[in-house]
């Protein structure tokens, strides 16, 4: 008896037709995928207003050591997509523009000396494991590496601050 009204259903569903949320979402052709190896993939990176929980004291820290971090940015390997966290410097509650303006130009050849660095740094995907440099992340994610006032590579992630 309930086999029956288990069919009985079954049928029922499938004359329907699917769900109208399936309905609404067509499946990519076959033909729409990329033949290519040198297609990128844009990686997500946090909400505008995420700030990551960085404050602008360590901002202006990071800045102080540009020297040191782009040593230690030069160092780094097997960095993924997902361990570039990105914190902007408009997100942030406490930022003070004047004082950031200052610690940049005190700074301004060991800033040169980060960017550099960081323009070389190469990244694997997340999404697909391709390499792409950080350039291009960030190009795909619509920043620029000029955009980096000051970067923190520690505990296997890399932080850039951008204004």
């Amino acid at each position: 008896m309930i086999k029956p009204l288990l069919l009985g259903a079954l049928f029922a569903l499938a004359a329907a037709g699917p769900p109208a949320a399936a309905q609404e979402t067509p499946m990519p052709s076959p033909s729409a995928a990329p033949t290519s190896n040198t297609t990128r993939t844009a990686t997500a990176l946090p909400p505008s207003g995420a700030n990551n929980g960085a404050s602008f004291g360590q901002l202006i820290a990071a800045l102080n050591r540009s020297r040191s971090e782009a040593v230690a940015v030069a160092g780094l390997r097997g960095l993924r997509t997902n361990d570039v966290h990105i914190v902007k410097v408009q997100s942030m509650a406490d930022a003070d523009t004047a004082a950031l303006s200052a610690a940049m130009t005190k700074n301004a050849s060991q800033l040169s000396a980060l960017r550099n660095a960081l323009s070389r740094l190469t990244l694997t995907a997340t999404t697909d494991n391709h390499i792409l440099t950080l350039a291009q992340f960030l190009s795909d994610n619509r920043m620029s590496i000029g955009q980096v006032v000051a970067a923190d590579a520690s505990n296997g992630t890399l932080t850039l601050f951008i204004q």
